[in-house]
This record gives C-alpha cells, structure tokens and sequence, in this order.
C-alpha cells in the first residue's frame, strides 16, 4: 500500500515533467520555425542568387557591415564553386555598381579578352593538334579546348571594385567559398540537367578533371543531391584569399598556361599579366520617373534598351494584357521589338577594337540604336497583323550561343547596389578542368562571330570577328534603375545566353509598366525570339510553356514556334515604399536572401 501512495506520485511527476518537454519542444521548433521563416521582403538589405547557400554568404556580408560590392564578391566566388558549370575564376564578366550617397552608377567591364596572338580567321584555319584526344575537337576548336579559353577578367574585376567600395577584408570575402570547395556541396538539379546532355557529356568522359570531380567511387557519373568536393579549388582559391592576384603574375600563373597551352591553346604569360580590367560610364535611359543605367559595348545593354525604347512608345498598362486579344496583340508587338533590336547584334561588338576606318559608322549605329526617334521609326514599322521574314529586320545572320551564366543582384542598408553578371559561357565552358587546380576554363571566345557561322554576304569587317586583345560581344546586361530622388528601385539582369537580354526587359516591363509583383514577373512566361533563329522558343517545363491558346494566337499572325530546353535565368529586386523584395529564378532553384 505504500508502495503505491509513493508510486502514484512519482507517476504523476513524470507525466507533468514528460508533457514539460513535449511542450518546450514544441514551442522551441515553433519559435525556430518563425525565426527562420521566409519573409515576403526584407527591411535592411538582401542578395539574390541562383543558389540559395551563396545568397546566404551574401548576406551574412551585408549584415556584418559589408558594402553591397562585398556581398557581391562573396556571392559570385561562391557561386563558381557550386554552380562551376556556369561561372568561376576563369571567366568574366560585367558589374554595375549604384553609390546612393554620390547618386553615381558605375560599370567595370571585367569581359574575358582575345589573347594577343588571335587573329579574325583563328577558328577557320586548318589547325595541328597536338594529341589524339583533340581530335574529337577539330570542328569545335572555336567553343572546345584551348583555343576558345579567353583571358580572365573575373579575379581582377572583383579586386578592383573591392578597392574602391569594399569594407570587409578580402580574405574574408575570400573564406566562406574555400569552406564550401573543401567540405562539399549537392550537386543540382540545373548543373546534373547540363552534365547529362548528349553533347556536352561526350566531351566531359575526354576529361579527366571533370571526371575527377564529377565522378563517384564507383566510376559512374554523380547524380543529382550528390556530394561534389574540389580539394584543388579549394587550395586554389586559398592562394587567391592571399593573393588577389595569383593567377595574373602569381604562383597559379604558369599553371594556368601550362593547362591552357596541353589543351592546344596559346595564351602566354604576358596575356594575363597586361589584362586591365575597365570602369566605364554606363549608358542610361529614362524611364517615366525613373532612371535606367546599364553596361555599355561590349555588354548587351545597348539591346536591352534598343528593346525598351522601341516598346515605350505603346505605353502599355496592366490594362493592355487584360484580354485574349490584346495580349495576344502585345505579345506579337514584344516578339517584333525584339526581332528589330536582335538584327542590330551582328554590327556590334567591343568599341575599343574598331578599326579606325570603320570607326565612324560603328559610333553613328550606336547613336541611332539608342536615339529615341530611331526607335520610334522602329516602332512604327511593327504591322499588327503579320510578323515577317528576318530579311525584313535585316539581311545578316549569326549563330552564337551561350549557357554557362550567373547573376548577381544586391542591395545594402545604405541603398548601395550591385548587378552583376559573371560567365565562363558555355556550360562547363571549354569542356575541360585542371587536374591539378581544379580551375574550369572558359569558352569566351565562342562568342565570337566566325565566317563559317555567318552568311556569305556578312562585312568583312564585323564588328565581332576575333582579334587580339578584343573582347566578344555579350547579351549579359547587369541593371539599376533609380527614381528622381535617387533611390534605387530595381536591381536586374540574368543568365541564358542571348536570351537574357529578353528577359531582363520583359521583368523591367511587367514590374514598371504593368505593375506586377517582382515574383510574379519572374516565374511567368516567357516569349523568346533572339532573331536567329528564326522562331520563338518556348520552355518545354510545364510551368514556363507558353500557353496552347496564346500559341496559337500568334501564329495567326505568322510567328513559328520550337520547343527549347534553353531558358534564361532571372535574379532580381524591387523596393517600394522601404520594402525590399528580393526574388530568385526557380527556373535555377535558386533563392534570395536577406535581413
């Protein structure tokens, strides 16, 4: 009987004891779940990314105090380590920095250059290969091996702005990306989706420092959620913390020649050394109350304003997309301002390279391309009714691609931005990484114009054929926009080859002109029409396809379609009314981040 009364107690202590802890438990992981609950917008400052772990380390900058220009050269480094199939050390590049303070925009053009020795019929003569394995590359020399790898720029770029506006140590900005390389990350879903192409797998079995990383134990090909470690970067990248400048004239140099050179290139030693990064004026655009400024030539922020000045003219309104027939009727106008915009590509190229005889008329197409009545004529050619053959737009045609792209778009507590668009172009660029830096090469050059990829009656003199020390033409257009008291308002630009620039002014429209949410502007479809070729590519995910209905709308009035598994990738931010709303492509599974 005791032993009960005493038993009875005890029971009933453990029972409030044991309901104790389901509670705190409950209540913990609650409280946990708020604390990182994902807000709708951010009152300090935000980054976004196509990878959520690289917005993170953007943020965790800005809240230690860091510059927008510091999130940025965090997040960008991070993202050549997990998304090494679109950008890295080896590439290039463009940025757009906005000083609140000064109400200043500012660009540095850290663009891959030509080396020296590359002459405009480069890629069109007969080559001597150095190895048999090069042999599977001899009608790709322009975009495999190499031959295609330009100088880098990205390194010297991102010091040069950490210069000038960073606040944070460089070997700060520097650590989080060795962490990342050494422990390892999952691979994703849009890198394993690139690994697996027919095409592009081909050339990765030849390598043996993709297959090195890209491989399991078990020799089999790693899947998506797979964890990839890059020892060698991570090494790599510890020399980069500690010299800025390792691989222009330091110990990563030779190696990265001596790599360069065993994948029959021939860049030297001195074409790294002499490469200068540029900071430029940007060229700006008004927009109602608000102030457009984007990158100049070589960066594609000439189209992206051929696109928007052209467009303006309709003064479109939320109202305009409303029905069937007046968004099957914009839709038409777009794809026409677009096709008008894309004919101008094959005579641009990097202003500095001009040759003095050409010069003259290159710098009169660059003034009529961003004059508003030029583009008003523009306007007024676009027929209701019927699309037209390209002859029409114009009578020269090109076939440059690119995949391999990352953006990056920030803002600070000060209202400080960055927009920035690094590359190694293609996707996993050159096709081959060193075994002993674990360093991805670009394929810049591919951005070239070459004969055999434009019709036989192109000038001879284009803007855009290879030559030494020139940079190739890019679609990338990094974006602030800033209203009359100088705040700054948008934060823009993306990745997918010439399909960014599409992009980037159709989410610039549908948030500015047609007051869309930026989320909203962003996970909507897409009409892709890049002028070659010569239809428009829909999305073959079902969430970004372009509907059957309006499909069939815009092929009443000529327009051709085919399906694409090319998209572009979107990163932006909108602030209205101190809310900063941050939003990351899922095209991507990207996602942003902030505070």
């Amino acid at each position: 009987m005791v032993k009960v009364k005493i038993f009875l107690p005890v029971f009933a202590f453990l029972v409030i004891v044991v309901f104790a802890i389901i509670l705190g438990l409950e209540f913990g992981l609650r409280k946990k779940k708020k604390i990182h609950q994902k807000k709708n917008y951010y009152e300090n400052g935000a980054v976004a990314t196509d990878a959520l772990k690289c917005s993170e380390i953007g943020r965790d900058v800005l809240i230690e105090g860091g510059h927008a220009v510091d999130a940025a050269i965090a997040s960008l480094l991070c993202t050549g380590v997990v998304n090494l199939h679109s950008t890295g050390i080896s590439g290039g590049g463009f940025m757009s920095v906005y000083n609140r303070k000064l109400k200043q925009s500012f660009v540095y053009n850290y663009r891959e250059a030509a080396p020296g020795s590359l002459r405009a019929d480069a890629f069109d003569k007969n080559v001597t290969l150095k190895n048999i394995v090069m042999l599977c590359y001899l009608k790709n020399i322009y975009r495999i091996g190499g031959l295609a790898v330009g100088v880098p720029g990205e390194l010297r770029g991102l010091r040069k702005a950490h210069q000038k506006f960073g606040r944070l140590n460089w070997k700060r900005l520097v650590t989080p990306s060795i962490e990342l390389a050494e422990k390892g990350f999952s691979m994703g879903n849009h890198m394993y989706k690139n690994m697996i192409d027919i095409e592009t797998k081909k050339y990765l079995e030849l390598d043996p420092g993709y297959r090195e990383i890209l491989m399991n134990k078990n020799g089999l090909w790693k899947k998506e959620g797979e964890i990839i470690v890059l020892k060698k970067l991570a090494e790599t990248l510890r020399k980069v913390r500690d010299n800025p400048d390792a691989l222009y004239t330091g110990e990563l140099s030779q190696g990265f020649i001596n790599d360069i050179v065993a994948h029959n290139g021939n860049m030297t030693l001195n074409d790294l050394k002499s490469y200068e990064v540029k900071e430029e004026t940007p060229i700006e655009m008004k927009l109602g109350n608000y102030t457009l400024y984007t990158t100049p030539l070589p960066g594609g922020g000439t189209v992206l304003l051929s696109i928007l000045k052209i467009l303006k003219g309709f003064n479109w309104t939320k109202e305009d997309f409303t029905t069937f027939d007046k968004k099957v009727l914009n839709y038409h106008r777009m794809v026409e301002a677009f096709k008008f915009s894309y004919a101008a590509r094959p005579f641009l190229g990097d202003p500095d390279k001009i040759p003095s005889v050409n010069r003259t008329a290159f710098n009169k197409l660059i003034a009529d391309i961003l004059d508003d009545n030029y583009a008003e004529q523009k306007r007024l050619k676009i027929n209701d009714s019927v699309t037209r053959e390209n002859k029409f737009y114009s009578q020269f045609f090109t076939k440059t691609q690119d995949s391999g792209t990352t953006h990056v778009s920030v803002i600070d507590k000060e209202g400080n931005a960055v927009s920035a668009t690094d590359t190694i172009n293609y996707a996993f660029g050159a096709k081959f990484c060193s075994v002993t830096s674990g360093i991805c090469f670009n394929n810049e050059l591919a951005d070239f114009f070459i004969k055999s990829n434009v019709s036989e009656n192109y000038p001879t003199t284009a803007a855009n054929f290879p030559g030494p020390g020139k940079r190739p033409l890019s679609s990338t257009c990094p974006t602030i926009i800033v209203n009359n008291e100088g705040n700054v308002v948008m934060i823009v630009g993306g990745s997918g080859g010439t399909k960014i620039t599409l992009s980037t002014a159709w989410v610039i429209m549908k948030v500015l002109w047609l007051g869309y949410s930026l989320e909203d502007a962003v996970n909507d479809v897409r009409v892709y029409h890049t002028f070659s070729p010569s239809y428009i590519q829909s999305e073959t995910t079902l969430n970004f396809k372009i509907p059957i209905n309006l499909m069939e709308g815009l092929k009443k009035k000529g327009h051709k379609f085919k399906d694409s598994t090319g998209h572009s990738v979107i990163q932006g931010i909108y602030v209205k009314d101190s809310k900063i709303y941050a939003k990351s492509d899922p095209r991507k599974q990207g996602e942003a981040a902030g505070y």
